[in-house]
């Protein structure tokens, strides 16, 4: 009975935390929305659980450096790197090494970035963000 109840206690938590994220924003809505939009490259991020037992891990912060390859807000032109600390959230984003993402983040009054209910992921699954991003800066301007 017991494996019953943790299913059954897991499958509310986890509709409890689509419920917060009940549709991804279009690239354009999720750059309004988003204080930080770019494309990098993740030169160095950290682990973003750590070990506090013999079978227990917990979350934590992910410190992650990128290669700015593209901006389009939140990003000085000048800037050529950015580092950040990502609060690692169910409905965030986990950052490897050596990928490409596109990026969309709020800043936390604490100054950790939230990829929640946002669009960022790598640039091969979001490919078509980046051309729709240029169109909806571009229509800004006008």
């Amino acid at each position: 009975m017991r494996p019953l109840l943790t299913i059954a206690v897991a499958a509310a938590l986890m509709t409890d935390v689509s419920a917060e994220c009940p549709v991804t924003p279009s690239p354009c809505k999720a750059l309004e929305r988003s204080a930080i939009v770019f494309v990098g490259e993740a030169i160095a991020a950290s682990p973003f659980q750590q070990k506090v037992g013999p079978d227990r891990f917990q979350f934590v912060p992910q410190a992650v450096s990128f290669r700015v390859i593209e901006r389009f807000k939140g990003i000085p032109e000048e800037q050529k790197e950015v580092a950040a600390t990502v609060a690692v959230e169910i409905e965030g984003t986990r950052f490897v090494s050596g990928l490409r993402y596109i990026v969309y983040a709020t800043v936390q009054s604490d100054g950790k970035w939230s990829t929640a209910c946002l669009r960022t992921g790598t640039v091969k699954e979001r490919s078509e963000d980046v051309r729709q991003l240029r169109l909806c800066k571009t229509t800004d301007r006008h």
